[in-house]
């Protein structure tokens, strides 16, 4: 855009036709001004420092917690709205393996309905 390197990103200098004076767009929130924008010299945010190993590895090990919890959270939603109260009561501190047999039914027996 015009008007000069040391304007922020996204403004453009122009001149107003009919008056001959300087005016300024920002076209980042689409608005206009009389008063040239202050010159960018440095970042408007210093760089994130480089985050230890130990610290991505403890935030990596947190996202995959999240999304257990998140899925969790879902699979009791579901269960709830398929089998009722009744299930959720069941399955409470019990591991998922057993909680998924309870949901699907016992696959060795194909005929048997999953308890309740």
């Amino acid at each position: 855009l015009r008007g000069g390197s040391d304007l922020p990103q996204g403004w453009e200098e122009r001149v107003h036709q009919p008056s001959g004076r300087v005016y300024y767009v920002n076209h980042n929130e689409r608005t206009t001004t009389w008063d040239r924008p202050a010159p960018v010299h440095e970042p408007r945010h210093a760089p994130a420092a480089p985050m230890p190993a130990a610290t991505a590895a403890q935030a990596a090990v947190n996202d995959k917690i999240g999304m257990v919890k998140g899925f969790v959270s879902r699979y009791n939603q579901n269960l709830q709205s398929t089998y009722g109260s009744r299930v959720e009561e069941a399955a409470r501190g019990k591991p998922l393996s057993e909680i998924l047999l309870m949901a699907v039914g016992d696959r060795s027996h194909p005929n048997r309905a999953p308890a309740v």
